[in-house]
């Protein structure tokens, strides 16, 4: 999974995060049956907190 993450972006990392896998559903770039990496990986891949990675917004 790519994702970017714009340090200097006045919206937060884990809102970045969110909307962009929200995005790669809605174009179909991610599939039902696709796994997500784990938090770790992700963090690791961003290199960001596992708990900026945890944290998320409501639908």
């Amino acid at each position: 999974m790519k994702l970017i993450i714009n340090n200097s972006s006045m919206q937060p990392i884990y809102e970045q995060i969110v909307t962009q896998i929200r995005a790669m559903i809605m174009k179909g770039t991610l599939k039902e049956d696709e796994i997500l990496p784990s938090v770790r990986v992700l963090s690791k891949e961003l290199r960001v907190s596992t708990l900026t990675v945890k944290k998320h917004t409501t639908p």
